[in-house]
This record gives C-alpha cells, structure tokens and sequence, in this order.
C-alpha cells in the first residue's frame, strides 16, 4: 500500500511539472502572437 502512494504522488508531481511547462507554452504563445 505504501508503494502505491508514492506511485500516486510521483505521478501528481510529473503531471504538475507538465501542467507548469504547458502554462509557460501558452503565455509564449501569447507574447508571440
């Protein structure tokens, strides 16, 4: 059980990390348009 928390949580840390990337694509993508 413990091992699948970790999993969940190193999971909700990766897709955090995207969600932070993609905010920085958008907000380039607004300077450039």
């Amino acid at each position: 059980m413990g091992n699948m928390n970790k999993g969940v949580l190193y999971g909700q840390k990766q897709i955090n990390k995207l969600r932070m990337r993609n905010d920085i694509i958008d907000v380039n993508n607004d300077l450039l348009a």
